[in-house]
């Protein structure tokens, strides 16, 4: 994202950008955008991780929860526009 697209009041129709760290509850958004993002790789990652009955939707979240590790909503920024997530950036 852009300093442009701030300016300009963001995604068409979303109203602005607002860009803030990522909290714990975002841990869902930030492994449902690897999930769809990764080329099959967070899959392939997830898959190996499979507890009995959940599902990768429900592993990928339980990662990004965790605290004081690589892949922790901690080292991620959150751009927002009303209640739609545009994208996330690893920091």
């Amino acid at each position: 994202m852009t300093d442009a697209m701030t300016k300009a009041g963001g995604a068409p129709g979303a109203g602005p950008v607002m860009v803030r760290q990522a909290a714990r509850e975002d841990a869902a958004a930030i492994a449902g955008l690897f999930l769809i993002s990764s080329d099959g790789l967070a899959a392939c990652i997830w898959s190996g991780m499979k507890q009995p009955g959940l599902s990768l939707i429900e592993i990928g979240p339980q990662r990004y929860a965790r605290e004081n590790v690589a892949f922790s909503y901690r080292n991620f920024m959150m751009a927002e526009a009303g209640d739609a997530v545009l994208m996330i950036r690893q920091i």
